[in-house]
């Protein structure tokens, strides 16, 4: 939370939120504190407006004001996005006739790539896949009695699926562009090390689901 890497923080956000949300705590204790966190949240959110109108310099909101705005900063932050839109306009379900250049095409905008290489019918099969994965995994969840390895499992999908809507969203304009990579898509070692880790850790716990359930804990007699 000290660094400023806004993709880190989100995802640490949405993990232990979707987790207190899953845990042992009964329904009062959770909603006393969700209410408190949305009470501090909507506080956030009029400070940074307000910030955002009169603290702030221009400098400091192009960033913002060229995702609400792209056409008004077409050569300064606003250029990515207008560039992302012009190659998904121009690509057809299998490809557009000529490929252009795409900056970082082959890690935060692979999807984009792929759409402009092979067209929204390959890129709709990859989100449909991608989406079927995390549905799976959720299925695997309702199986399996209430354990800290069903809470593990709840941690990988949600780190997964927070990676892969917000990189599918992003590309299409509707989030703001940032460094979240498309599990298993885009290209880097260190992000397919991590989701290969999280479904290593999904598939580790679902084979040993019925272990704590059949395994009876006895207490060992101690020796005089």
């Amino acid at each position: 939370m000290q660094l400023p890497n806004l993709p880190v923080t989100m995802l640490y956000i949405v993990l232990i939120t979707v987790l207190f949300g899953c845990s042992y705590y009964n329904k009062k204790t959770k909603l006393l504190v969700f209410s408190g966190v949305a009470v501090v949240g909507i506080a956030l959110v009029g400070y940074a407006i307000y910030a955002y109108n009169y603290l702030l310099e221009t400098y400091q909101t192009a960033r913002i004001r060229a995702f609400l705005h792209p056409e008004l900063y077409a050569d300064t932050d606003g250029y990515m996005l207008l560039q992302l839109k012009d190659v998904l306009a121009q690509a057809g379900w299998f490809g557009a006739e000529t490929t252009r250049y795409i900056p970082e095409g082959h890690t935060d905008y692979a999807l984009v790539q792929l759409i402009q290489a092979y067209g929204y019918s390959a890129g709709l099969a990859v989100i449909v896949v991608m989406l079927l994965l995390a549905v799976r995994i959720l299925w695997m969840v309702r199986t399996m009695s209430h354990s800290f390895g069903k809470l593990l499992i709840i941690a990988a999908v949600t780190l997964y699926s927070a990676q892969s809507l917000y990189s599918i969203l992003m590309v299409f304009g509707i989030l703001p562009l940032t460094s979240v990579p498309l599990p298993f898509i885009s290209y880097g070692a260190t992000p397919l090390l991590l989701n290969a880790l999280l479904i290593g850790f999904v598939l580790s716990v679902y084979r040993r689901k019925s272990f704590a359930a059949n395994t009876a804990f006895r207490r060992v007699p101690k020796r005089d």
